[in-house]
């Protein structure tokens, strides 16, 4: 995952944060027309259209994170499930 380090927690609340959400019926054609006219650093899916993101994903010069939303882990991709499973349990464990 390029421009973040895999694991890393998430952070967010920054001025352009926002959310753009989607279907699974998306093109490949509307998944590169969304990230490319929202100038999009990140996108959040799941096992269904993370192939199609994949195909466009270096015609997107501002996305630099891919986070899938799955049990199985996916080359290039952050895992979402396990990287709040991670942030959890750093919380449980961190002193007050």
């Amino acid at each position: 995952m390029e421009g973040r380090e895999a694991g890393a927690p998430l952070r967010g609340g920054g001025m352009g944060d926002g959310f753009i959400p989607g279907t699974t019926q998306l093109t490949r054609k509307d998944i590169l027309y969304r990230l490319q006219s929202s100038k999009a650093k990140c996108i959040i899916t799941n096992e269904v259209l993370a192939p199609a993101v994949d195909a466009v994903a270096s015609k997107c010069e501002n996305l630099h994170s891919k986070l899938i939303v799955s049990q199985n882990p996916r080359e290039g991709w952050g895992n979402l499930k396990e990287m709040i499973k991670q942030e959890n349990l750093r919380g449980q464990l961190a002193p007050p």
